[in-house]
């Protein structure tokens, strides 16, 4: 049963594209961890219209979906994000360094996050539609 509802994920995801909406509790089902693309996650307050052409080259990503806006912000050292655009891993993304964010305890975040950057821009076809992302 399992296989088949993975089987049928998958055919969703080719059916729908990066284009598809959904939310934040989608991405993080286990059914989606079987047969869905592998995500990475970039958090940001930037305007959807920044993303239009795809994420810049150089940008900060991550493989943990955050369900907590600050738990992401001291996590990442970012500021508090208001969004988290999925992102489709087809392997563009290699772990900065360093690759776990360190604590910064003058802005007081605690670090601890992975971080990954992209050599080259990210086309805007392997970014799904940004989720809301707030305070728990």
């Amino acid at each position: 049963m399992l296989q088949l509802l993975s089987s049928l994920l998958v055919l969703l995801f080719s059916l729908s594209g990066p284009a598809m909406e959904g939310n934040a509790a989608f991405w993080q089902s286990p059914l989606a961890a079987e047969g869905a693309p592998n995500l990475m996650y970039h958090y940001t307050t930037a305007g959807e219209s920044s993303f239009a052409n795809g994420l810049w080259e150089g940008s900060s990503v991550t493989d943990k979906l955050y369900t907590d806006a600050a738990q992401a912000s001291q996590e990442l050292g970012i500021p508090v994000p208001n969004k988290v655009i999925p992102i489709q891993n087809t392997g563009q993304f290699v772990p900065n360094a360093p690759s776990i964010v360190q604590p910064s305890p003058l802005r007081g975040w605690s670090g601890g996050g992975t971080d990954f950057i992209n050599p080259q821009r990210v086309p805007p076809s392997q970014l799904f539609p940004a989720q809301p992302i707030g305070p728990r």
